[in-house]
């Protein structure tokens, strides 16, 4: 009977060890888009988290290639124009370095603050950087200014002007 209770809690043991792991297969993650409808000085706020499940990708730079193809709550939208492509994926130090595509430049710069941070707050999240340094391509003549983003500059300035719509 004692070896019974023994191999029993070896089983336990074992059993729930099984499931520390760092699986990525039961991870979700939060995606941070756009209110659709956002109006500043709401409680709220302008950006929103969708909880998506990330257990279908093999690493970070897949789910944030899949971040960029917009919400899939109609309630959100996508702070990036149509196309926009990660380049460049880069860890420094504590610091994610990511090049996007140039369509960035067809943003205005607020905008462009807006759609970075939003990014910058999923990324943050999915691979536990203290930093996320963002720039578009540079084959193209117009550039985005680089744009860095930490975990304690989620308050957005309004530096730039006001945020709107893009035509």
């Amino acid at each position: 009977m004692r070896r019974l209770v023994c191999l029993f809690m070896i089983l336990s043991c074992l059993l729930c060890l099984g499931g520390c792991g760092n699986d990525k297969r039961n991870s979700a993650a939060e995606f941070y888009y756009v209110r659709a409808d956002y109006a500043y000085g709401k409680e709220d706020g302008v950006i929103a988290a969708e909880p998506r499940d990330t257990a279908v990708f093999t690493d970070a730079r897949e789910i944030l290639n899949n971040y960029l193809l917009g919400p899939q709550d109609v309630t959100l939208v996508s702070p990036f124009p149509y196309g926009t492509e990660i380049l460049e994926y880069v860890y420094k130090g504590e610091t994610l370095h990511i090049t996007l595509s140039s369509h960035m430049v067809a943003l205005s710069k607020a905008n462009q603050v807006l759609a970075c941070t939003c990014f910058a707050r999923t990324a943050i999240e999915l691979t536990g950087v203290k930093a996320v340094r963002f720039e578009s391509d540079n084959s193209t003549v117009a550039r985005m200014d680089p744009i860095v983003i930490s975990k304690d500059s989620y308050l957005l300035y309004d530096d730039y002007g006001t945020v709107a719509p893009d035509e």
